[in-house]
């Protein structure tokens, strides 16, 4: 809580590999963004966290960026090991040949006053597990008399060449991470804060410009070398429910699972062939229409009309002082084969933590936009303009 007369203000809190950085920090950023969004057929989206820095006195240039991308480099994952190669020792059954010109009966146990169950015909080789008196246990149903059995080959063991499961993928080394942590204070005269965790994020990208030394910093929530991402499998998944699936993988993977849908379609047969468990996951979200998301090492899973979304609904009517500006765009599609209109609608909102993907927004008086939208996409913004959050809306 904030005394209730200050002015409102909006800040951050960062930190390097664990360390808390603000102070140092402060004198140079000049803003700080934070970038998320919703998963959708093959619309791939993942976190991110941006931060722009003025770099005055020369210190990132000369010494501060060559750490941080020194820890880039060795961020890269190595494949995972082959299996060294085993044996293991298999049991064969010995195999005799029928003697009897008539055949010879099967039956249910090993005596000629239990039911008969079948036929082997003259000449016909069969497996004999083991022998009880002058009975034979076939590999099969039944038994047979060994009187009218001849042996054709000894059974016994053999060691045959195996391949162990593949052991796990090493750990990925999680490079240089960064954190962000967004904080409205005293917003509304209230005394009131509210705080936007961004989580966790791993250096991706790092750029630089002269005149005025400007550092941009990028960083993903969905890091690409961690076997999540980057590892394929194939395996088979049979008599699951999606939620079970979403919890299997999260749990190989140590990333929480948040299901925030009441859809939890059942997979009698299901295959995930040669692909990572992230793109396996995300296609069964898209057949099945739920919104799949990742933030701070957390798979988020919710429907797609925003019933899932933590804030239920938003109303923006036009001109009505709770947007900074807003962009509509109307355009034809561009797939020759499907004659539509496209919508891109965008808000640029006074900064607040609580508007994220999946939020349903009603738009009121924008005439032909009047209508219901979920919101696809924010991206939050602390810099010297102050704190805000833009909104970019899809149909619901």
């Amino acid at each position: 809580m904030s005394a209730s007369n200050i002015a409102r203000s909006a800040g951050t809190q960062l930190a390097f590999n664990g360390v808390n950085i603000t102070e140092p920090m402060q004198k140079y950023i000049k803003s700080i963004t934070y970038s998320e969004g919703e998963n959708r057929d093959d619309k791939e989206v993942v976190d991110e966290l941006q931060i722009v820095v003025h770099d005055r006195d020369d210190v990132w240039i000369n010494s501060w960026l060559s750490d941080i991308i020194a820890k880039m480099i060795s961020t890269v994952t190595p494949p995972p090991p082959q299996a060294p190669p085993l044996t293991r020792v298999v049991n064969t059954p010995a195999v005799y040949r029928v003697t009897a010109k008539s055949g010879l009966r099967i039956r249910q146990g090993p005596s000629t006053s239990t039911a008969r169950i079948g036929l082997n015909a003259f000449g016909t080789n069969v497996s004999v597990a083991y022998v009880q008196g002058n009975w034979a246990k076939l590999t099969g149903d039944g038994w047979s008399c060994m009187s009218y059995l001849t042996l054709v080959s000894a059974g016994g063991t053999t060691t045959v060449a195996a391949h162990a499961p593949p052991p796990p993928p090493p750990p990925p080394d999680p490079g240089f991470m960064m954190s962000g942590v967004i904080l409205r204070k005293n917003w509304n005269s209230d005394g009131r804060d509210k705080l936007l965790d961004c989580g966790q994020f791993q250096v991706d990208e790092i750029t630089y410009t002269d005149d005025p030394n400007i550092v941009t910093i990028k960083g993903i929530a969905l890091p690409r070398g961690i076997g999540v991402y980057s590892y394929k499998k194939t395996r088979t998944f049979r008599s699951l429910r999606l939620s079970d699936i979403a919890d299997r993988i999260g749990r190989e993977c140590g990333m929480a699972i948040m299901y925030e849908t009441s859809k939890n379609p059942a997979f009698h047969t299901i295959d995930q062939e040669n692909i990572s468990d992230y793109d396996f996951l995300k296609r069964l979200c898209a057949q099945t229409g739920i919104t799949l998301k990742v933030t701070n090492n957390i798979f988020v899973l919710y429907d797609r009309d925003g019933s899932g979304a933590p804030l239920s609904s938003l109303t923006i009517n036009r001109k009505d002082g709770t947007y900074k500006k807003v962009k509509i765009r109307t355009s034809r599609s561009k797939d020759d084969d499907v004659k539509r209109l496209e919508k891109a609608i965008e808000f640029t909102m006074p900064g607040n933590p609580d508007l994220l993907s999946g939020i349903k927004v009603t738009l009121g008086r924008f005439g032909p936009w009047n209508g219901v939208y979920v919101i696809e996409g924010t991206k939050h913004t602390v810099g010297n303009g102050g704190y805000t959050t833009m909104i970019k809306l899809r149909a619901a």
